[in-house]
């Protein structure tokens, strides 16, 4: 069986103008002396990944606007996770799926700024909060 990868392509990132976006934002990444890979950065101590990842997030957000789009975009084009991934995967996501409206009005919009920041808990009955165990 065979499929053409543009069609594949325009349909995994919405369409040909949003395949296109994704093509241009990893060119910019890949070219960047601050968020391309840098396999130095393999065998570096985790507070030394933090401090690296802390950095690519401010330059990340100084080239790109912060939206749920680009949010989700960040696990395209680093190896490991963004300080504030969890935030906006599933806190902020959280917010805006199961919130009333005057909820977002006082929640969404300082969440999304940055201004509230959360995190994600998740328990099940009869398992506590082992999820590895789940």
């Amino acid at each position: 069986m065979s499929f053409n990868v543009k069609d594949l392509s325009a349909f995994i990132y919405g369409g040909v103008e949003g395949h296109q976006k994704f093509l241009e934002i990893q060119k910019k990444v890949s070219n960047d002396p601050v968020l391309r890979f840098n396999p130095e950065h393999i065998q570096i101590s985790r507070k030394e990944l933090f401090e690296v990842m802390a950095k690519k997030l401010v330059r990340y957000h100084q080239l790109f606007e912060i939206s749920p789009e680009m949010k989700s975009m960040e696990t395209l084009f680093f190896n490991e996770t963004m300080p504030l991934a969890v935030h906006f995967a599933m806190f902020y996501s959280v917010l805006r799926n199961l919130c009333t409206d005057k909820q977002k009005k006082m929640f969404l919009e300082p969440t999304y700024n940055g201004e509230i920041l959360g995190c994600y808990a998740q328990t099940e009955l009869g398992h506590g909060s082992d999820v590895q165990s789940l």
